[in-house]
């Protein structure tokens, strides 16, 4: 529900009348131009909008949600401040009042967890009434959208009250979306270490951003925001390749248990979002991406808990015809496979039990169609992008990776990779990749699994010839 702008008359909350004007003057400014031509405006309204944050709005008690009593225009006024910052285009020569400015993360922090939807805020929104439920219902099945104002409850009647309280709510939401959209746009930028390891090393933050996908009352967009977020704050760092202390710290939180889950479960859940411009979001996307990274980087101890994301690295491969998504989620499916130690049945099945042993075998147990799928599609798309254009870095390494998970499963899920053509499309490759044509003879000679042995061509047991290439080649 868009919300009317306040006059000028309406700014004088209290006795800092003067601030609220030329924050709204600077606002207006850098609205209609770049800050990075207007640096002195720039930092003033940085610092403006710090003081009027810290003295009028975080010291009151009931400026946080679910309270109702608070200013609807006082609180719009702030939101639309912070979405001015959002907005604001920050290039290096801005960057530097946004470090030496310590308390900006404090109020970025303090409004995201204050404007954190309660179940409170879920009964101020629009109902949609039974019938109309049963209409999303069909229309999902069918692809087809249905529009809001024929499917909620009529509203003629309402009480003015109910009104203003949902625009209050209405304004929380946008004031979440501009304090996580402002900390998402910096840790973008991979040049901007340091605002980068600022907001890596405010744990409280971090937590807060990795715990937002367990809020059922949160929007889609908020979820992919923080997922996105995360995963920016762990890629390597530009002038270094090693996960830092703060980075370890960033994925340490992601993989407690009662967070390690629900991001787990964000990815593997399908959720689409459309965005006002039209833009879709798939949700799942960014947290299989995060969980994704967090696999390649993190300890091998922490791999047992990571090893229910296969299903969701498998189905990213499969809904994607990029190089560079595939070359992720590759990696991350090998580690999975190579590195991750053994585990028992009961990791994956509550009712049952098994001596501790090498996760390919659950792995490919409960996942055989997917892991069969999901390597010969990447194996396809890197062939044909490599055949085009051999120097194809990308198209390199996600071949080799999908020749390596298609050795993995192989043992156990031969007969399905032939059905699937892996021969046609492993003969093709064959040409320019002797090594393809060696898998490939392995697939049609293997052993049913009852008779195999642990030998030293094995890929469970030592590394020797042909497998061994595949690792030192990437």
């Amino acid at each position: 529900m868009q919300v009317q702008p306040s006059s000028e008359t309406d700014l004088n909350f209290e006795c800092n009348r003067v601030k609220y004007l030329k924050l709204k003057e600077l606002s207006a400014l850098l609205l209609q131009s770049e800050p990075e031509t207007h640096l002195e405006e720039f930092a003033e309204f940085l610092e403006l909008l710090v003081q009027v944050t810290i003295e009028d709005y975080l010291i009151d008690p009931a400026f946080t949600t679910p309270h109702t009593n608070f200013s609807e225009v006082k609180h719009e006024f702030l939101t639309r401040m912070y979405e001015t910052l959002c907005t604001s285009t920050i290039g290096d020569r801005v960057r530097k009042y946004l470090t030496c400015n310590p308390q900006i993360w404090h109020c970025l922090y303090q409004l995201y967890v204050r404007a954190e939807p309660l179940d409170e805020t879920q009964k101020y929104k629009p109902q949609v009434t039974p019938e109309g439920m049963q209409r999303l219902l069909v229309a999902a099945q069918k692809g087809e959208n249905v529009p809001m104002g024929e499917i909620i409850q009529d509203e003629s009647n309402l009480d003015p009250e109910i009104f203003r309280i949902r625009r209050l709510f209405h304004s929380w939401g946008r004031m979440r979306r501009a304090s996580l959209g402002v900390v998402r746009n910096l840790v973008q930028q991979s040049n901007f270490t340091e605002v980068r390891q600022i907001i890596g090393s405010n744990l409280d933050f971090i937590r807060a951003l990795a715990m937002t996908p367990r809020n059922i009352n949160e929007e889609g967009v908020i979820v992919a925001y923080c997922c996105t977020t995360l995963r920016f704050l762990l890629l390597p760092l530009s002038n270094s390749n090693q996960v830092t202390d703060w980075q370890r710290g960033v994925y340490e939180i992601c993989l407690e248990p009662d967070i390690c889950l629900f991001l787990i479960g964000t990815a593997v859940t399908n959720r689409l979002v459309k965005l006002p411009d039209g833009t879709r979001l798939w949700i799942h996307m960014e947290a299989t991406r995060l969980v994704a990274l967090i696999t390649t980087i993190c300890e091998s101890v922490h791999l047992p808990k990571l090893l229910s994301a296969l299903r969701a690295f498998c189905d990213a491969i499969l809904a994607t015809s990029h190089s560079s998504m595939h070359v992720d989620m590759g990696s991350a499916i090998l580690r999975l496979i190579e590195d991750c130690p053994d585990v028992t049945r009961k990791l994956f099945t509550k009712d049952e039990d098994s001596p501790p042993t090498r996760p390919i075998k659950f792995l490919v147990e409960f996942n055989d169609r997917r892991l069969v799928e999901s390597s010969l599609g990447m194996l396809i798309l890197s062939t044909k992008e490599y055949l085009a254009d051999q120097n194809n870095i990308k198209a390199r390494e996600s071949l080799f990776l999908s020749l390596r998970i298609i050795r993995w499963i192989s043992d156990d899920l031969s007969k399905q990779l032939l059905e699937n053509k892996a021969e046609e499309v492993l003969s093709v490759i064959g040409n320019v990749i002797p090594e393809a044509l060696e898998l490939l003879s392995y697939i049609k000679n293997v052993k049913p699994v009852e008779e195999q042995s642990q030998d030293s061509d094995h890929p469970h047991a030592h590394h020797h010839g042909f497998w061994s290439r595949f690792c030192t080649i990437l």
